[in-house]
């Protein structure tokens, strides 16, 4: 009969960059009852000359397969069973795929093996509410100037026109600026046209100039935090950013790679070149996840439900967990971040 513990000894050891390693011992009872199991389910599939399937005697059985592939398929499932318990008994955040190394495995023999695994990182921050009623609400007046709504203007009516280029149209060629070629666009008039471009470039700033005040709200609750960054998040970042860079790359028209050979440049020197601002996001990530914690902050049922229905909707093949997982965040940052927002005004 199985024993109650799926291991008989488990010791943690902190590693840097918020790893851990664990020593565990497994039992020769949880290691014989996990063999028996192997071995059963070997028998029954086995084909040995001169005996019906399944009915072949276990020394003939073990000499065609080897005791010690036996062992090692037992080996297996001790090992995952006895980690899930650790990870349970110790209430140890583990992130990622952990690294088995086995260092005894022998018949009539406890097994021992060592494991390591990343793990959610130990957080301090300083006092952020404090920190966050220094940033009182925006100072600056948000104005939108004529030049800037001729700018637009033109770019509409000369649709040809790409960013950073001249116009393709000479200037006498281009609709002129009229009620009637408003009333084109579907507006009232040329008046209204205007104003409506005035109240976008205005929203455009607003949203601007909020995501750079919160930016520097938690930039300043990152100076006084401490967290020991974990590669696996960092490199999750990179990976994200790529990914994100070679869509918009590819969707232009252009390859990765010739974009690559155009540049001169190589992935892995990007990824360099990248790994401050992808060490930057993952801060900023575990900082939010934090501060939700510890104000016991979440995302608005009716908002998920919402954003989920309609994601699903565009996306149907998408991973639904994935995707509840990615639209929980957004909008778990977003309660955060207006939490942060009401302590400064």
């Amino acid at each position: 009969m199985k024993s109650k513990k799926s291991y008989l000894s488990a010791n943690i050891k902190k590693l840097k960059n918020s790893e851990i390693e664990i020593e565990v011992e497994i039992g020769l009872e949880n290691l014989n009852n996990e063999r028996g199991v192997v071995f059963e389910k070997i028998r029954k599939d086995a084909e040995i000359p001169g005996f019906r399937k399944g009915q072949a005697p276990e020394a003939m059985i073990i000499k065609k397969v080897g005791e010690m592939a036996i062992l090692k398929e037992a080996a297996e499932l001790c090992i995952g069973q006895a980690y899930e318990d650790i990870i349970t008994d110790n209430k140890i955040d583990a992130i990622g795929k952990p690294e088995v190394v086995i260092t005894k495995l022998a018949p009539n023999n406890s097994l021992c093996f060592k494991i390591k695994t990343v793990v959610l990182p130990e957080i301090t921050l300083g006092n952020y509410t404090k920190i966050a009623k220094q940033f009182g609400p925006e100072k600056e007046k948000i104005e939108v100037n004529q030049k800037e709504v001729e700018e637009v203007l033109n770019q509409i009516r000369n649709p040809e026109k790409t960013p950073g280029e001249e116009n393709v149209s000479p200037k006498n060629d281009l609709p002129p600026l009229t009620d009637e070629f408003a009333k084109s666009l579907g507006l009232k008039d040329l008046n209204d046209l205007k104003e409506k471009i005035k109240e976008n470039l205005k929203q455009q700033k607003l949203v601007k100039a909020k995501g750079k005040r919160r930016m520097s709200i938690v930039d300043e609750i990152a100076k006084s935090a401490t967290i020991d960054l974990p590669f696996l998040l960092v490199e999750s970042e990179l990976q994200k950013m790529m990914a994100e860079f070679q869509d918009r790359v590819e969707n232009s028209g252009l390859s990765f790679k010739d974009y690559l050979t155009n540049a001169k440049t190589t992935e892995e020197k990007m990824r360099e070149e990248w790994k401050p601002q992808a060490e930057k996001k993952a801060k900023v990530q575990l900082i939010l996840n934090k501060i939700a914690e510890d104000q016991k902050i979440t995302a608005d049922p009716k908002k998920l439900e919402s954003e989920m229905k309609l994601i699903m909707e565009q996306y149907p093949k998408a991973n639904k967990e994935s995707a509840k997982i990615f639209i929980e965040t957004i909008l778990t940052n977003e309660a955060v971040f207006e939490f942060l927002e009401k302590l400064s005004t």
